[in-house]
């Protein structure tokens, strides 16, 4: 009788094969590619998100500020053209990266420094330019030329017809995330400047005369 004799057989561990291994590698890159792709435009996204959120907090504090402003002259009148209220007109704000007040222009184009500042210390840390618009005081009620051209969210103009009443004042904040070209006293220019208008951010609000002047007999 024969007797068969079985040996056993190793067993040889098989790994990937090149083509395997390419198809992989090629679909790697092409997942990691299109992830990079994401980064800028994700970037960018928080960046306008953050100036945004900025912009509107400057916004907010011109306005706050306009409404702790008397709507009445030294002599007690409601004309507004004669009141402190015409010195916010045109003036363009400096701001830091927080949204913190720097310095502003006055009517004599001169800086007027914030608190704790000097000239240097605005020009390194100055990162957002705003200029408060009040068509009160402007010939025909007058508006910038970032709502007369302007186009999308916050280009819209409401009329300022109700200006004539001694209670509300129309006011448009512009703001841009930077800093001016060739420095703050061109900031007029800029602002005027039609080709500069998709850059320019507007907001618009109605102030309404807060409290009650008492008049001493």
């Amino acid at each position: 009788m024969n007797v068969r004799n079985n040996k056993n057989r190793d067993t040889v561990s098989t790994g990937f094969s090149l083509v395997e291994v390419t198809i992989a590698m090629a679909i790697a890159a092409i997942a990691i590619v299109s992830l990079i792709g994401l980064i800028p435009s994700g970037l960018e996204t928080i960046k306008d998100a953050g100036d945004n959120s900025i912009e509107a907090r400057i916004h907010q504090q011109v306005l706050s500020e306009l409404q702790l402003t008397s709507f009445r002259d030294s002599n007690n009148s409601e004309d507004l053209e004669s009141g402190p209220l015409q010195e916010f007109h045109r003036q363009v704000r400096l701001y830091d990266a927080q949204g913190v007040e720097l310095g502003y222009k006055n009517r004599t184009n001169s800086l007027v420094k914030g608190p704790m500042n000097d000239a240097q210390d605005i020009e390194f840390n100055w990162a957002y330019t705003a200029r408060i618009w009040l068509p009160r005081f402007e010939p025909r009620y007058d508006v910038p030329q970032s709502l007369k051209h302007g186009e999308g969210v916050g280009k819209t103009y409401a009329s300022p017809l109700e200006d004539t009443e001694s209670e509300l004042l129309t006011v448009i904040v512009e703001t841009v995330p930077f800093q001016i070209p060739n420095g703050a006293d061109q900031a007029e220019l800029f602002f005027d400047d039609q080709d500069n208008i998709r850059s320019i951010d507007t907001y618009q609000t109605t102030v309404v005369r807060m409290g009650q002047n008492f008049i001493k007999e």
